[in-house]
């Protein structure tokens, strides 16, 4: 398989956008339909604007898209006085310098730059023993460490959509099984999601 960035293709001028989008469009993962959706109709867009960054897996001909992942940044804001986190956990997400006694009393909006992985995911027809969910996400850890070491943030974030009890549960025990811990749930645009987040080591 060969690895690449879907800006690469942009700026290469090899594809048009519409040839471009033809290949998006050959990833196909029925059981994720927003993985799949996000592919077909918003990488292209969301690379162009740079509100985000998709890296690919094409088969040997470059006629078929079979993994991928995507990682922007994202703002976390924590109400200090509505937060249920326990104290040793926000003592984590702030890198030891968790919101003091009297901004958790008066309610402060404390904001953390985080990574987010939004898309993760890999062609129906490819079995994972042939190319392990783990690999993809240590990949995305890699390209983000990156990040890290260029200009800070530890902190990665992942969201699980609530829907169909068994494919969320076995995302839950993936985001678990490699290190993520769950933050909190709450609902955006009508959606309940629940958070994990990573904390990229030194």
């Amino acid at each position: 398989m060969e690895f690449l960035q879907l800006r690469d293709l942009i700026c290469s001028g090899a594809l048009s956008d519409t040839e471009i989008l033809k290949l998006l469009n050959t990833f196909l993962c029925s059981k994720e339909p927003d993985v799949e959706d996000f592919l077909h109709t918003k990488a292209l867009d969301f690379e162009k604007r740079h509100l985000s960054r998709t890296y690919l897996w094409l088969n040997e001909s470059f006629s078929k898209v079979m993994a991928y992942f995507s990682i922007s940044l994202k703002s976390l804001v924590i109400d200090t006085k509505t937060s249920f986190l326990s104290r040793s956990k926000l003592k984590e997400l702030f890198y030891g310098f968790p919101p003091t006694k009297e901004e958790m009393e008066e309610g402060v909006l404390k904001p953390l730059p985080v990574y987010l992985i939004g898309q993760l995911g890999r062609h129906e027809e490819i079995s994972p023993d042939v190319f392990p969910g783990e690999y993809i996400l240590d990949t995305a850890k890699a390209k983000i460490k990156e990040c890290f070491e260029t200009v800070g943030c530890k902190l990665i974030i992942v969201e699980v959509l609530d829907g169909d009890s068994e494919t969320k549960q076995k995302l839950v025990e993936f985001y678990t099984r490699n290190g993520f811990r769950k933050l909190d749930t709450f609902i955006e645009e009508g959606k309940t999601l629940t958070r994990f987040y990573y904390v990229i080591k030194n």
